[in-house]
């Protein structure tokens, strides 16, 4: 991570992504009013199915094809793709062929505790 002229941490994703990242989370920031949380999936892994009843999540592909499932419904997640998954609503995610970058954000509240899981 490099640090700007502004004393801001600049995350370059392709340094993180390397071969060997993941499963799960490769990088993760935690502030006071902030949570982000890099994840990198490989070949059909990713996140079973799980309710947040806490906070809305914004969900941003930066690499990859994969599936997203809300409340039962899958749609086409990937590179380009955003979305944000209000609280209380189900949500799955797993990669396709190969290998699914993604990025989440929300709202600060307890620690994340994603274990990467098969379907």
């Amino acid at each position: 991570m490099a640090v700007s002229a502004y004393g801001v941490d600049v995350l370059r994703v392709k340094e993180r992504v390397r071969e060997d990242a993941g499963p799960g989370p490769v990088w993760a920031y935690g502030g006071e009013d902030l949570n982000a949380n890099l994840m990198v999936f490989e070949n059909g892994a990713g996140v079973a199915g799980h309710v947040n009843n806490e906070v809305d999540v914004l969900m941003v592909g930066m690499e990859g094809q994969g599936t997203l499932v809300v409340n039962g419904q899958p749609e086409p997640f990937g590179a380009g793709s955003w979305v944000v998954v209000p609280k209380g609503v189900q949500r799955a995610i797993r990669s396709g062929q190969g290998r699914l970058v993604y990025l989440t954000c929300h709202r600060q509240r307890g620690g994340l505790s994603i274990q990467p899981r098969r379907y």
